[in-house]
């Protein structure tokens, strides 16, 4: 169980950030993921493996004027 945005879901066991970003096909241009409070480098999604309890948010930039 991890926390997407503060929704709880469950993902299955040794699923990296990249593969949770893949399941939820979550569009990848213009966004930013932290984990518990720290934004992870784009580079690192692949190696970064998601544990119990994860706090993820997901920012998307947005276009204002």
């Amino acid at each position: 169980m991890i926390k997407i945005n503060s929704k709880t879901e469950e993902i299955p066991k040794e699923t990296s950030l990249l593969q949770l970003v893949a399941l939820k096909n979550i569009t990848t241009r213009g966004i930013a993921i932290a984990i518990n409070q720290q934004v992870i480098n784009r580079s690192n999604w692949g190696a970064y493996q998601l544990k119990e309890n994860d706090n993820i948010l997901i920012i998307k930039a947005t276009q204002g004027g």
